[in-house]
Parts: structure tokens; C-alpha cells; sequence
């Protein structure tokens, strides 16, 4: 069901919005987003659930700017997020998903997580090594807030890679300045099974 030519880059400026409704793979060279779209819920956005969709070309964020997924719906990315120095907001209850085996997923700079779930689901093959909001000592992933989507997950499926880390934040960042409870909120991290966790770190 594909609707946009292969060769397309589509941008979203400040006060504007895409709402992805596709259910099949959507092949185009990429899509910039600017700002938190109409009535906050998001420059890519999902107002009816949808699964199934996934955007094979790049989301590069042009400003701050808010990806915004309804209940029961999923945005799958296939490739990296790019966002060198904006902050991505992720906001209703829906999911926000990565197939990436490695590299920065979901960005290099400030994740905020104000509800619904972030979820790294690589492919297969061999081991998965992820990073993220690793791009200056002060990123930061804060979860919480006033987002629409109540309290964040963070789910971690490893499917048949040999094994799955997500390392956030600079190496060079204080202990325990990464992770940024905002207001009221709570993350659960959430394994595909209890047994695939591994070990736990945060600081």
C-alpha cells in the first residue's frame, strides 16, 4: 500500500504533522520533522492505531520535536534516528519501535519519554550493541512528565541475536545524571523474557 515515491523526503515543519497510517513497509529517502504538531500530539504522529507500518528512511529531527503514537498503535524505524543536538519527545500510549541490530537508534542527543513504549526489537544474527543519548556528557533519557500516554516502558526483545545491550548516555556523564525521573513518571524496563535481562545497570 505504498503512497510516497521511493525517491521522496518528506518535512514537517513547526505546527504541521504527518499521521502515519500505513500498514506495510514504506520505502522513501527520509522524513524531517520540526516541532510538536497540532495539539501537541506529535510532527509524526499516529492518531488511529496502526501496526505493522515501518519507515525504512531515515526520521531526522530539524528542531525539538515530538513523535506521538496512539493506544494499540506502533511507528517502527528501520533505520537510525538522527538528531544531533534536538531533543525527541515520545508521546502517547502507543509504541515507538527499532529494528536496528546496533548503532544509535533512537538518537544521539535528549530522549524524553513521556508515556506508551520504547522498544528495541533487533533482527537476527549476531549480537546487538546499541547506544544512545551519548552525544555530550549533559544527554540525558528523562521518563515521566506530562505526556498522554501515563508512565513509560522500555522494552528490550532480543528475538535470535546472540545477545542485546542498550547502553545510554556519555561516558563521561556523573553518576546518576543520565537517567532523569520527570515529575511522577515511572519506568518499567520490560524483557522479553525475565530471563534474557542479563544485567541491569543505571547511572
Amino acid at each position: 500500500n505504498s503512497i510516497i515515491n521511493t525517491a521522496s523526503t518528506i518535512t514537517v515543519n513547526s505546527g504541521g504533522a504527518l499521521d502515519w497510517q500505513q500498514t506495510g513497509a514504506e520505502t522513501l529517502a527520509g522524513i524531517t520533522i520540526n516541532g510538536t504538531g497540532i495539539n501537541n500530539l506529535g510532527a509524526l504522529t499516529q492518531t488511529t492505531a496502526a501496526t505493522g507500518g515501518a519507515i525504512t528512511g531515515a526520521v531526522t529531527l530539524g528542531s525539538h520535536s515530538t513523535i506521538g503514537v496512539a493506544s494499540g498503535g506502533r511507528i517502527a524505524l528501520v533505520t537510525a534516528l538522527v538528531n544531533a543536538s534536538s531533543t525527541l519527545t515520545k508521546d502517547g500510549a502507543g509504541e515507538l519501535r527499532s529494528t536496528l541490530n546496533n548503532g544509535t537508534p533512537f538518537g544521539v542527543s535528549n530522549f524524553v519519554l513521556n508515556g506508551g513504549t520504547l522498544a528495541l526489537v533487533p533482527g537476527t544474527g549476531a549480537a546487538s550493541a546499541a547506544t544512545g543519548m551519548n552525544t555530550a556528557v549533559g544527554s540525558t533519557f528523562t521518563y515521566g512528565g506530562t505526556g498522554m500516554g501515563g508512565g513509560g516502558n522500555l522494552t528490550l526483545t532480543k528475538n535470535t541475536t546472540f545477545g542485546l545491550t542498550l547502553t545510554i548516555g556519555n561516558a563521561g556523564a556523573t553518576a546518576n545524571t543520565v537517567l532523569v525521573r520527570s515529575s511522577r513518571g515511572t519506568l518499567v524496563i520490560q524483557p522479553t523474557l525475565i530471563t534474557a535481562l542479563g544485567n541491569a545497570t543505571a547511572a
